[in-house]
């Protein structure tokens, strides 16, 4: 995969998830969408923290892109954290005990990612597929992730044009 500017995949990221809307989740089992999905620059300095010191351990705040917030108090502590590089939530592993995916889940590292009941499976290239638990958001989960590999994907065609041959 080519790599793409921080302000390109930026844009990717926050047009993708933040385009989904519930008539697009309704041919999943998890069938929710996350109140109020927000951008780095709406999210509190206390979310930031807690995002970035619990579930999003090794995110940079510069590197978030959308976050939702999953707590009842908007402290940041679980949630769904959409990278620059990656995907984070605070329930992923919930049933992975003995072997977590590792966090974040690597657009680059992503062939595609499809959805069953409360599971997400993710299938990387290469030929591995790990599920992980998306709750009530997995049917969001799927179809944000599915449109930031077809917006990467899509960059990436239209820099290759670009390109002298």
């Amino acid at each position: 995969m080519m790599n793409l500017s921080p302000e390109k995949m930026r844009k990717i990221v926050e047009e993708s998830v933040l385009s989904v809307q519930p008539a697009d989740v309704k041919k999943y089992h998890g069938k929710s969408i996350p109140v109020g999905p927000q951008k780095l620059s709406s999210m509190k300095e206390k979310q930031i923290v807690n995002a970035t010191g619990g579930f999003a351990a090794g995110c940079d705040r510069e590197e978030i892109a959308v976050f939702c917030d999953g707590t009842l108090t908007s402290n940041g502590k679980k949630g769904l954290l959409f990278s620059l590089k990656g995907f984070y939530s605070a329930e992923l592993n919930m049933f992975r005990k003995k072997s977590p995916l590792k966090l974040p889940v690597c657009y680059e590292e992503l062939e595609r990612v499809d959805e069953k009941k409360d599971e997400i499976y993710f299938y990387f290239k290469g030929g591995q597929v790990a599920n992980g638990y998306g709750s009530v958001y997995s049917g969001f989960i799927v179809e944000a992730l599915s449109r930031i590999l077809r917006g990467i994907a899509a960059a990436g065609a239209e820099a290759a044009e670009q390109e002298p041959a």
